[in-house]
């Protein structure tokens, strides 16, 4: 028996949980151009294995870490409506902001996302995978 809808299912519920907070995080560097805060939602699924991909060169079986703190930060970092900042082909552009600020954003945003020291780790050991 096929359902059109899927309210009070199991799987109506899983789907409509809110499981992806916000969090607000401060950015004095950017007080200046009118910006002192910006929110960081929990990637989805998709975005992250989407963020891997992107990463992922498997012709040379080596993973490419160039850009990727903002291609993360890109993915998740939202204005007060809930607005993505960014598009994804904007990273590189990011990327060329202050390394104090980002680095200090990606911190932060780690607290809250998937990404976590051992993950970063595997990415860096996959990064200096060479070809056989």
């Amino acid at each position: 028996m096929i359902m059109s809808q899927h309210n009070g299912t199991l799987r109506g519920k899983i789907l409509a949980a809110d499981d992806r907070p916000r969090h607000r995080i401060e950015t004095p560097e950017w007080s200046e151009a009118g910006v002192d805060h910006v929110w960081w939602r929990v990637p989805t699924l998709h975005q992250s294995d989407s963020l891997g991909a992107s990463i992922t060169d498997e012709k040379r079986n080596k993973t490419n870490l160039v850009d990727f703190r903002a291609k993360y930060l890109v993915m998740g970092l939202e204005d007060d409506s809930g607005n993505r900042i960014f598009r994804d082909e904007d990273a590189s552009a990011l990327a060329e902001k202050s390394t104090v600020v980002l680095s200090r954003l990606f911190t932060e945003c780690q607290k809250f996302g998937a990404i976590n020291e051992e993950n970063l780790e595997e990415l860096k050991k996959s990064s200096s995978t060479t070809e056989s």
